[in-house]
């Protein structure tokens, strides 16, 4: 399948939709995972990131972390752009290889 999709110069799903269903279908498409960003993934990871804020700070309720949180990522996607979406992926992927490095040196230091 892959050198059929490959030769036709499709590369997503939506191109695929369109050539093989028409416009409408491919909107039907995106509108439909656009939502499901919203409604799903979002709010997934904006309720996950509050419930660790909550351990960190008790005093603040889970609403207002969620606020802040949403009104950070809001201004962060809305100045930045792609450039920055790039940027936290970056750091994003470093850390979790920075530990992983570190964690034999740390895991063969002999116990007292």
């Amino acid at each position: 399948m892959l050198p059929l999709f490959l030769r036709s110069r499709l590369y997503a799903a939506p191109q695929f939709l369109e050539r093989r269903f028409g416009r409408s279908t491919q909107l039907a498409f995106a509108a439909f995972l656009l939502v499901a960003n919203i409604f799903i993934d979002a709010v997934a990871g904006l309720y996950a990131g509050a419930m660790v804020g909550q351990v960190l700070f008790p005093a603040i309720p889970l609403w207002v972390i969620i606020d802040a949180t949403s009104l950070v990522a809001g201004l962060f996607i809305a100045f930045g752009g792609l450039g920055a979406a790039v940027f936290n992926d970056a750091i994003q992927k470093m850390l979790p290889a920075s530990g992983a490095l570190e964690s034999p040196e740390v895991g063969f230091e002999p116990t007292p």
